[in-house]
């Protein structure tokens, strides 16, 4: 028995030394790191098969945002509920005098302080010209539309009346020139843009001006010039029409001021 004990117990020590068992171990550890990498392929492909639907529903959701964001521009619209504001306005520019007698050329600079609730405006102007035989300086109210536009300039309109007074110091005309003053009826087509869409926003724009005099003067003038007297007469009044660049701000409260 012992024997036989001793015998299957060399039988079972063989079998672990043998070359077959050798070789199994040794496939065993030369196959491991290949499971390990089917194993990582595995996971990684399940992942994938995970995200990929959520990333194609977010690009999705992207690319609809994107499209809805660009579909958002209407074009040209008319502000809805413009609120009211208060401003003023500045300008320069060249006109042109056109009387009976003559045209002349100028420079005028000016201003507009205005009111505006809702689409209607109102308000006070000043315009100054230079020196081309006469000059004038003109003081008057106006009333009239204003259109703020979305994704546009915005556009007034107004009509008005004011006085105006020519006025010279050339001694041809007396001692101390002239000062001829009367009404005129008056007309602005402005355009502008607000730079800041805030309570606060500077404007930039130009506008069109026509005035017109209600009534017509005839300036008499005399100087001597060796021992001889020279005399007529400068017709004042006529209808002036200028370009002018306005750069202002205005105030503005209330209403809804949609992003540009």
């Amino acid at each position: 028995m012992n024997q036989r004990s001793y015998s299957l117990g060399n039988h079972r020590a063989m079998r672990r030394h043998s070359p077959a068992n050798q070789f199994a171990g040794n496939r065993e550890c030369r196959f491991r790191p290949g499971w390990a990498f089917v194993t990582t392929l595995a996971s990684t492909c399940l992942s994938l098969m995970v995200t990929t639907p959520a990333l194609a529903q977010s690009t999705g959701e992207f690319t609809a945002s994107s499209r809805n964001e660009a579909q958002e521009w209407k074009g040209f619209l008319l502000k809805r509920n413009p609120g009211w504001s208060i401003g003023l306005e500045p300008y320069a520019g060249i006109a042109v005098l056109v009387n009976s007698d003559e045209t002349r050329g100028h420079g005028i600079t000016g201003g507009v302080s205005r009111v505006r609730i809702g689409y209607v405006e109102f308000g006070a102007s000043l315009e100054l010209s230079d020196v081309a035989i006469e000059r004038w300086r003109q003081l008057g109210v106006f009333v009239g539309a204003f259109l703020p536009m979305v994704n546009w300039i915005d556009f007034d309109t107004s009509i008005g009346i004011a006085q105006r007074a020519y006025l010279s110091s050339d001694t041809r005309y007396g001692p101390g020139g002239f000062d001829v003053r009367g009404a005129a009826l008056t007309y602005r087509l402005g355009f502008s843009d607000r730079i800041l869409d805030d309570t606060f926003g500077l404007r930039l724009g130009g506008a069109l001006l026509v005035s017109g005099d209600l009534s017509h003067h005839e300036v008499p003038w005399l100087y001597e010039v060796t021992r001889t007297t020279v005399s007529g007469s400068t017709p004042l009044g006529g209808v002036s029409i200028a370009l002018a660049v306005c750069l202002g701000f205005d105030v503005a409260f209330g209403g809804k001021r949609p992003a540009r």
